[in-house]
Protein backbone atom coordinates (compact mmCIF):
# COMPACT_ATOMS: atom_id res chain seq x y z
CA UNK A 1 0.00 0.00 0.00
CA UNK A 2 2.87 2.33 1.04
CA UNK A 3 4.66 1.46 -2.79
CA UNK A 4 0.85 2.20 -4.39
CA UNK A 5 1.23 5.80 -2.49
CA UNK A 6 4.61 6.64 -2.72
CA UNK A 7 3.95 6.33 -6.59
CA UNK A 8 1.13 8.09 -7.00
CA UNK A 9 2.70 10.72 -4.61
CA UNK A 10 5.70 11.28 -6.82
CA UNK A 11 3.23 12.03 -10.01
CA UNK A 12 1.88 14.89 -8.37
CA UNK A 13 4.64 15.99 -7.11
CA UNK A 14 4.24 18.91 -10.02
CA UNK A 15 0.44 18.95 -10.46
CA UNK A 16 -2.75 20.60 -9.82
CA UNK A 17 -5.72 18.49 -8.55
CA UNK A 18 -7.64 20.68 -10.41
CA UNK A 19 -8.57 19.23 -14.59
CA UNK A 20 -8.81 22.32 -16.94
CA UNK A 21 -10.30 19.96 -20.01
CA UNK A 22 -13.59 19.56 -20.88
CA UNK A 23 -15.90 17.96 -23.68
CA UNK A 24 -19.50 16.46 -24.13
CA UNK A 25 -20.19 12.67 -23.98
CA UNK A 26 -20.08 10.90 -26.75
CA UNK A 27 -22.24 8.58 -28.20
CA UNK A 28 -20.48 5.59 -27.69
CA UNK A 29 -20.64 6.32 -23.66
CA UNK A 30 -24.44 7.32 -23.82
CA UNK A 31 -24.77 3.55 -25.40
CA UNK A 32 -23.04 2.51 -22.57
CA UNK A 33 -25.32 3.91 -19.95
CA UNK A 34 -28.02 3.49 -21.99
CA UNK A 35 -27.16 -0.43 -22.14
CA UNK A 36 -26.25 -1.29 -18.52
CA UNK A 37 -29.58 1.38 -17.39
CA UNK A 38 -27.13 3.65 -15.61
CA UNK A 39 -28.59 6.46 -17.17
CA UNK A 40 -32.47 6.25 -18.86
CA UNK A 41 -33.24 9.20 -19.49
CA UNK A 42 -36.78 11.07 -19.41
CA UNK A 43 -39.49 9.87 -21.04
CA UNK A 44 -38.54 11.30 -24.15
CA UNK A 45 -35.43 8.91 -23.69
CA UNK A 46 -33.35 12.74 -23.32
CA UNK A 47 -30.33 12.36 -20.96
CA UNK A 48 -30.80 16.11 -19.99
CA UNK A 49 -27.04 16.35 -19.96
CA UNK A 50 -26.69 20.13 -19.16
CA UNK A 51 -29.56 20.03 -16.34
CA UNK A 52 -27.87 20.02 -12.98
CA UNK A 53 -28.39 16.85 -10.34
CA UNK A 54 -29.29 15.77 -7.35
CA UNK A 55 -28.23 13.20 -4.47
CA UNK A 56 -30.50 10.76 -5.40
CA UNK A 57 -29.77 10.82 -8.99
CA UNK A 58 -26.45 10.39 -8.59
CA UNK A 59 -26.49 7.42 -5.86
CA UNK A 60 -28.95 5.53 -8.52
CA UNK A 61 -26.39 6.22 -11.27
CA UNK A 62 -23.29 4.85 -9.26
CA UNK A 63 -25.34 1.68 -7.60
CA UNK A 64 -26.16 0.97 -11.27
CA UNK A 65 -22.71 0.78 -12.38
CA UNK A 66 -21.72 -0.99 -9.12
CA UNK A 67 -24.58 -3.92 -10.40
CA UNK A 68 -25.95 -3.09 -6.72
CA UNK A 69 -29.43 -5.11 -6.62
CA UNK A 70 -32.53 -3.37 -5.02
CA UNK A 71 -35.31 -6.44 -6.40
CA UNK A 72 -35.28 -7.68 -2.83
CA UNK A 73 -37.71 -5.92 0.01
CA UNK A 74 -34.81 -5.86 2.50
CA UNK A 75 -33.50 -2.31 1.39
CA UNK A 76 -36.57 -1.16 2.66
CA UNK A 77 -36.05 -2.97 6.45
CA UNK A 78 -33.85 0.04 7.43
CA UNK A 79 -34.58 3.70 5.92
CA UNK A 80 -31.36 5.38 7.47
CA UNK A 81 -32.39 8.68 6.93
CA UNK A 82 -34.95 10.67 8.44
CA UNK A 83 -36.15 12.90 5.26
CA UNK A 84 -36.28 10.64 2.85
CA UNK A 85 -40.32 8.95 2.82
CA UNK A 86 -40.52 5.01 2.29
CA UNK A 87 -42.24 5.82 -1.11
CA UNK A 88 -38.93 7.56 -2.76
CA UNK A 89 -37.95 6.59 -5.97
CA UNK A 90 -34.69 6.62 -4.81
CA UNK A 91 -34.95 4.97 -1.60
CA UNK A 92 -33.55 1.34 -2.22
CA UNK A 93 -30.58 2.25 -3.99
CA UNK A 94 -29.81 5.23 -0.76
CA UNK A 95 -30.33 2.73 1.66
CA UNK A 96 -27.78 0.38 -0.10
CA UNK A 97 -25.25 2.66 -0.72
CA UNK A 98 -25.42 3.76 2.99
CA UNK A 99 -25.20 -0.22 3.66
CA UNK A 100 -21.78 -0.13 1.48
CA UNK A 101 -20.31 3.07 2.73
CA UNK A 102 -20.76 4.67 -0.34
CA UNK A 103 -23.22 7.66 1.34
CA UNK A 104 -23.54 8.84 4.48
CA UNK A 105 -26.11 11.29 6.43
CA UNK A 106 -25.76 14.89 7.99
CA UNK A 107 -25.35 15.30 11.77
CA UNK A 108 -29.13 15.54 11.66
CA UNK A 109 -29.05 11.99 10.39
CA UNK A 110 -30.78 13.59 6.78
CA UNK A 111 -29.76 12.62 3.10
CA UNK A 112 -31.27 15.47 1.26
CA UNK A 113 -31.62 13.50 -1.24
CA UNK A 114 -32.99 15.97 -3.98
CA UNK A 115 -30.07 18.95 -3.18
CA UNK A 116 -27.39 19.56 -5.62
CA UNK A 117 -23.99 17.58 -5.46
CA UNK A 118 -20.16 18.58 -6.06
CA UNK A 119 -18.12 17.10 -8.66
CA UNK A 120 -15.72 16.38 -5.34
CA UNK A 121 -18.41 14.41 -3.83
CA UNK A 122 -19.48 12.33 -6.97
CA UNK A 123 -15.45 11.80 -7.25
CA UNK A 124 -15.60 10.79 -3.51
CA UNK A 125 -18.49 8.15 -3.82
CA UNK A 126 -16.63 6.71 -7.56
CA UNK A 127 -12.95 6.15 -5.93
CA UNK A 128 -14.93 4.59 -3.00
CA UNK A 129 -16.77 1.93 -5.37
CA UNK A 130 -13.25 1.47 -7.22
CA UNK A 131 -12.21 0.40 -4.13
CA UNK A 132 -9.07 3.41 -3.32
CA UNK A 133 -10.65 4.89 -1.17
CA UNK A 134 -7.29 3.73 1.23
CA UNK A 135 -5.31 5.14 -1.59
CA UNK A 136 -6.76 8.32 -0.94
CA UNK A 137 -7.04 9.01 2.32
CA UNK A 138 -3.33 8.12 2.64
CA UNK A 139 -2.95 10.77 0.21
CA UNK A 140 -4.56 13.07 2.27
CA UNK A 141 -8.33 12.68 2.42
CA UNK A 142 -11.18 14.18 1.36
CA UNK A 143 -11.25 16.46 -1.02
CA UNK A 144 -7.49 16.55 -2.45
CA UNK A 145 -6.37 12.77 -1.84
CA UNK A 146 -9.58 11.99 -3.63
CA UNK A 147 -8.87 13.95 -6.40
CA UNK A 148 -5.38 13.27 -6.42
CA UNK A 149 -6.23 9.55 -6.85
CA UNK A 150 -9.00 9.80 -9.48
CA UNK A 151 -6.92 11.70 -11.67
CA UNK A 152 -4.04 9.54 -11.38
CA UNK A 153 -6.56 6.49 -12.57
CA UNK A 154 -8.25 8.41 -15.65
CA UNK A 155 -11.71 9.40 -13.77
CA UNK A 156 -11.47 13.02 -14.29
CA UNK A 157 -10.28 12.49 -18.06
CA UNK A 158 -11.69 15.16 -20.22
CA UNK A 159 -14.01 16.49 -17.60
CA UNK A 160 -13.77 20.57 -16.33
CA UNK A 161 -13.71 20.79 -12.46
CA UNK A 162 -13.55 23.60 -10.42
CA UNK A 163 -13.29 23.43 -6.57
CA UNK A 164 -16.53 22.79 -5.25
CA UNK A 165 -18.04 22.88 -8.66
CA UNK A 166 -21.33 21.72 -8.58
CA UNK A 167 -21.89 18.65 -10.56
CA UNK A 168 -24.34 18.42 -13.99
CA UNK A 169 -25.27 15.21 -15.54
CA UNK A 170 -22.81 15.12 -17.94
CA UNK A 171 -20.21 15.64 -15.53
CA UNK A 172 -21.27 12.16 -13.58
CA UNK A 173 -21.91 10.67 -17.01
CA UNK A 174 -18.38 11.09 -17.95
CA UNK A 175 -17.24 10.33 -14.43
CA UNK A 176 -19.27 7.13 -14.51
CA UNK A 177 -18.21 6.48 -18.11
CA UNK A 178 -14.74 6.62 -17.46
CA UNK A 179 -14.86 4.63 -14.20
CA UNK A 180 -16.59 1.60 -15.86
CA UNK A 181 -12.79 0.49 -17.36
CA UNK A 182 -10.83 1.18 -14.10
CA UNK A 183 -9.48 -1.67 -12.76
CA UNK A 184 -10.62 -2.07 -9.26
CA UNK A 185 -8.57 -2.58 -6.17
CA UNK A 186 -9.24 -5.30 -3.64
CA UNK A 187 -8.74 -6.93 -0.41
CA UNK A 188 -6.16 -9.48 -0.43
CA UNK A 189 -5.33 -10.08 3.31
CA UNK A 190 -3.99 -8.74 6.09
CA UNK A 191 0.20 -8.07 6.49
CA UNK A 192 1.50 -9.15 9.80
CA UNK A 193 4.75 -8.15 9.80
CA UNK A 194 4.67 -5.05 11.54
CA UNK A 195 3.30 -4.39 15.12
CA UNK A 196 -0.22 -3.47 14.10
CA UNK A 197 -1.36 -5.65 11.27
CA UNK A 198 -1.96 -4.00 7.83
CA UNK A 199 -4.92 -4.45 4.99
CA UNK A 200 -2.91 -5.57 1.96
CA UNK A 201 -4.86 -4.35 -1.17
CA UNK A 202 -4.04 -5.51 -4.94
CA UNK A 203 -5.13 -3.83 -8.20
CA UNK A 204 -7.35 -6.26 -9.63
CA UNK A 205 -5.36 -5.32 -13.08
CA UNK A 206 -4.72 -9.44 -14.55
CA UNK A 207 -0.93 -8.78 -13.70
CA UNK A 208 0.97 -10.62 -11.12
CA UNK A 209 -1.63 -13.63 -10.82
CA UNK A 210 -4.88 -11.12 -10.57
CA UNK A 211 -8.15 -11.58 -12.60
CA UNK A 212 -8.48 -8.57 -14.34
CA UNK A 213 -11.97 -6.78 -12.71
CA UNK A 214 -13.54 -3.61 -13.95
CA UNK A 215 -16.87 -2.28 -13.35
CA UNK A 216 -17.74 -3.27 -17.03
CA UNK A 217 -16.56 -6.74 -16.19
CA UNK A 218 -19.30 -7.32 -13.38
CA UNK A 219 -21.79 -5.72 -15.19
CA UNK A 220 -20.99 -7.76 -18.03
CA UNK A 221 -20.85 -11.28 -15.82
CA UNK A 222 -24.23 -10.46 -14.74
CA UNK A 223 -25.85 -8.69 -18.10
Amino acid sequence: MKKLVSLLMASFMLMSVVVVSATELTKEQQTDLYSYGIMVGDENGDLRLNDITTKAEVVKMISCAYDVDVSSNDSLVNNYFNDIPQNHWAIKYINIAKELGIVDGDENGNFKPEDEITCNDVIKMIVYVLGYSPMADAMGGYPNGYLMVATQLGLTKSLSIKNESIASRNDVAILISNALDIPIMVQTGLDFGTEQPNTKYQIANGENGTKFITLRSMLNETK
